[in-house]
């Protein structure tokens, strides 16, 4: 297992679906003391081509805004994808007021220690029928984007750069941000039921 020993850097995932924006806010913690902006750069847009193939073509993958945050936050790096701008799945995309879960888990027992990822624009192909639930089709692509994102950036993951992880204030981060708040995410649990999506606010759970 990779332990990541650099600064906290988060990204903003902005996704065009219908005329409206998404965004997801992931927490990743550098590998080495220090990254370039390509390097995170690189690093990030690889979690946009694990998801792709499960969302709709329709869905575009407009821009990633990234942050360091410790030791203290510095300037947005706004970097538009280089491989991955769009969705894959060659059919129309689900209501985006659901989406799809994953459930962030990091070994260790307790609502603090894990987030929820939710993921929108996924295929309408999914859903099973009227039901927001994934059928057959719709477990075995989430499945394989949860193991993609993992084997990306997961603990043991192939990217040197950065590490997929969540952050609270509840695991001893603080305002502004520290080290300490921060935790690697070691497996992603699949929720079979479409959730409702909502504004979260960051720092706070996901």
């Amino acid at each position: 297992m990779t332990i990541a020993l650099g600064e906290i850097i988060q990204v903003t995932y902005q996704m065009a679906m219908a005329g409206q924006l998404v965004e997801n806010v992931i927490h990743y913690r550098e590998i080495p003391l220090v990254t370039t902006p390509a390097q995170r750069a690189d690093a990030a847009e690889k979690y946009w081509t694990a998801i792709a193939p499960m969302v709709s073509v329709h869905v575009s993958f407009t821009q990633m805004i990234i942050k360091q945050l410790t030791p203290i936050v510095f300037d947005e790096q706004i970097v538009a994808p280089v491989s991955t701008g769009s969705g894959t799945l060659s059919e129309d995309a689900v209501n985006n007021t659901v989406a799809l879960i994953l459930t962030k888990r990091t070994g260790v027992a307790g609502k603090d220690h894990r987030g929820r990822l939710y993921i929108a624009g996924i295929g309408i192909g999914m859903n099973s029928g009227d039901e927001n639930r994934l059928n057959g089709f719709g477990v075995g692509l989430a499945n394989t984007a949860k193991a993609a994102i993992l084997t990306a950036l997961g603990p043991t993951g192939t990217d040197t750069h950065l590490q997929f992880g969540l952050y609270s204030r509840l695991l001893g981060g603080t305002h502004p941000y520290t080290v300490s708040g921060w935790q690697q995410v070691t497996a992603l649990d699949l929720q079979v039921i479409l959730g409702n999506q909502r504004r979260r606010r960051v720092g706070v759970g996901a």
